[in-house]
């Protein structure tokens, strides 16, 4: 086989284009295994944190909303007694 050009390659006479060699990632040792999962916990970690801060502010919102239609709903029948007694 003689290879004139580092790209192409001529067996038998024949002129054949190589493939470009393809580099395969190396595995990640022990230790760093152990530290890719730890990563990810912490971050499903403070993803549930998040998550469970959101639910709160939900809630909050939620209970604020009922006061306000409450307050609005007194408001209404006060306004209605003073228009009846006036």
């Amino acid at each position: 086989m003689d290879s004139g050009d580092a790209s192409m390659a001529t067996v038998s006479g024949v002129q054949l284009r190589k493939r470009p060699c393809v580099m395969t990632p190396e595995q990640p040792s022990g230790a760093e295994m152990w530290a890719i999962r730890q990563e990810l916990s912490t971050l499903r970690e403070e993803r549930q944190r998040q998550q469970a801060r959101e639910a709160e502010f939900q809630s909050q919102l939620l209970q604020q909303d009922e006061a306000l239609k409450r307050l609005e709903e007194h408001l209404i029948q006060l306004s209605s007694s003073n228009n009846i007694r006036q």
